[in-house]
């Protein structure tokens, strides 16, 4: 039985690409589904896959796989089918939201996704449906926003999940029905943070250098992810060694070409590593750095209180970030973080000079860091999540 004794919800959570991949949002994805499959739901990951994956066993492996490569229990069910072959520009995911929906749609309770084609026609067709997003789509993509906002008041839409009060705010302004969008902040898995190490132990893992002062960014490495603002750092601090943890080839290729043109022989950048690899990097940091730039949020908007934070704080390290809406949601100046003015480089050499400089400070704000840490696991998002199910289903 599920949670409280009642029969458990099946959940269909329907993504239009393959998996696993690199991207934040498929591991996003990845531990949402465990958390809810932990939490009593019944969950079953519908995505496409390739032909050998509709045969006896090639679900089971994909369910594997993906596990493996998350660093989550498995906790789920994969449902693959066959799909259109991917494209640059991307039209297989259109495609096979409407194929996926279309097909499966009624065997669960509560159908959820990111996918805009999902949604859209689950609305149509009266489905249960949940829409998830991190963005301000008011502003990102105000038609499409619009749309939500018709959906929201159709028979069988159950609601909105946001991983931000900015993203619920954007929604609301647009006309979604308040009722129907819920926050809830992402959140980090404690079994990735075991074995906690400490800096020297990490730094000897990895092959650091054990006395240099050292910050840790670990993420996209795109340019829309604001890295010129650590890169300025970086030249102000040349006593500080800094390390980039992530990216794909193409993007790591001109971060690093951008590293050699302004002569930094104090920033590495190690490469892409699975989410379970990337906590000794974080173990191994005096500070954990999220791009002191308004960039990624207010000009690209892609960039919506990022994942990292939660691992970050996790780590029980000092976080240096902007001081942005998204950001002051879980982190609070003094107390987990220092939130610095935005795109202000002077104000965040500063801002780290105090904490590489004063250990009683460092010690209290990574003190303040995995405190705050403690409430927001992945389990218990998807409890939450499953309530939420629940709540509206009853309200609908």
């Amino acid at each position: 039985m599920g949670e409280r004794g009642e029969r458990p919800l099946r959940i269909g959570y329907f993504w239009t690409s393959g998996m696993p991949r690199q991207e934040t949002d498929t591991q996003q994805v990845a531990n949402t589904i465990d958390a809810l499959g932990l939490a009593g739901a019944e969950v079953d990951l519908v995505l496409p896959g390739r032909w050998r994956s509709l045969f006896s066993g090639g679900a089971e492996a994909m369910r594997q796989a993906i596990a493996a490569f998350y660093g989550v229990t498995g906790a789920f069910r994969v449902r693959p089918f066959w799909g259109v072959p991917a494209s640059r520009l991307e039209v297989e995911r259109p495609v096979h939201g409407l194929l996926q929906t279309a097909l499966w749609s009624k065997r669960y309770d509560v159908v959820h996704t990111r996918s805009r084609a999902t949604l859209w026609t689950a609305a149509r067709l009266g489905r249960p449906v949940v829409f998830e997003t991190y963005r301000r789509l008011a502003t990102s993509a105000p038609r499409f926003a619009r749309v939500l906002a018709a959906a929201s008041h159709r028979p069988g839409f159950l609601g909105v999940v946001t991983h931000s009060q900015e993203s619920a705010d954007s929604l609301a302004s647009a006309g979604v029905r308040a009722d129907r969008i819920r926050v809830l902040h992402n959140g980090w898995d404690p079994r990735s943070m075991e074995p906690r190490l400490d800096k020297a132990a990490a730094r000897a893992q990895l092959g650091l250098d054990p006395a240099r002062p050292l910050v840790v960014y670990t993420g996209n490495v795109q340019r829309n992810k604001g890295l010129d603002s650590v890169l300025a750092m970086a030249e102000r601090t040349p006593d500080v060694g800094y390390v980039i943890v992530g990216g794909q080839p193409a993007h790591l290729e001109e971060l690093r070409a951008e590293i050699a043109r302004r002569g930094l022989a104090n920033v590495e950048t190690p490469g892409w590593f699975p989410a379970p690899e990337l906590p000794p990097f974080m173990f191994a940091a005096d500070v954990l750095i999220i791009p002191p730039t308004a960039g990624p949020l207010e000009q690209h908007g892609r960039t919506v209180l990022p994942m990292k934070v939660f691992s970050y704080l996790a780590a029980g390290r000092p976080v240096l970030a902007p001081d942005l809406p998204d950001n002051r949601e879980v982190l609070t100046d003094g107390e987990n973080a220092r939130l610095v003015p935005a795109d202000d480089t002077a104000a965040a050499v500063a801002a780290l000079r105090g904490m590489l400089d004063d250990p009683a400070q460092a010690q209290r704000l990574g003190e303040g860091a995995r405190a705050s840490a403690a409430g927001l696991t992945w389990q218990a998002r998807g409890e939450r999540l499953l309530a939420q199910y629940r709540e509206w289903l009853a309200a609908g």
